[in-house]
């Protein structure tokens, strides 16, 4: 099979509170439906987060293009430890992004960023947080508030229009 995607998720330990990776797995498995046949294969990657942020984004680009990709998805706070003990983030949002976009032609790999997703309250849809409409409220679920709204049985706004 020669698919056009790779979804190559890392499945060894993270950090405390983390999705398990066998429920990350199933929700991939899920998502995979919803493309034509051979066109995405999933590959699990048994590797242990080191929480490196930027540094980390780069080796697993490095990786990533020894298993064929051409391509890297890198979202806001890659590989980030979250934020440290007086509460602010331990890197900039973005700083895997920057990192990365100066190696990759280096490494031989185009990075292609994700910005975070908000939630528009009065549209009922999920958009990158740079493309909020003027006056529109929006609505940030940060990756720990989400988590906790699972394990919690919450309620998650509309997620399955982020979905479609």
């Amino acid at each position: 099979m020669e698919a056009s995607l790779l979804i190559h998720p890392s499945v060894g330990m993270t950090k405390p509170g983390d999705v398990e990776y066998y429920v990350r797995v199933r929700c991939y498995e899920a998502v995979l439906s919803k493309y034509p046949k051979d066109t995405v294969k999933l590959s699990l990657l048994p590797l242990a987060m080191r929480m490196g942020g930027p540094r980390e984004a780069v080796w697993h680009a490095i990786i990533r293009k020894n298993y064929g990709c051409s391509h890297f998805i890198v979202g806001r706070d890659h590989a980030g430890p979250g934020k440290d003990e007086s509460g602010k983030p331990f890197y900039d949002p973005y700083a895997a992004q920057q990192l990365l976009e100066s190696y990759q032609e280096e490494i031989g790999i185009t990075m292609v960023p994700f910005q975070m997703m908000v939630y528009l309250e009065d549209k009922d849809v999920y958009v990158p947080e740079d493309q909020v409409p003027m006056g529109s409220r929006a609505q940030n679920i940060s990756g720990t508030e989400l988590r906790a709204r699972l394990s919690e049985g919450r309620e998650i706004p509309s997620w399955f229009t982020f979905l479609k």
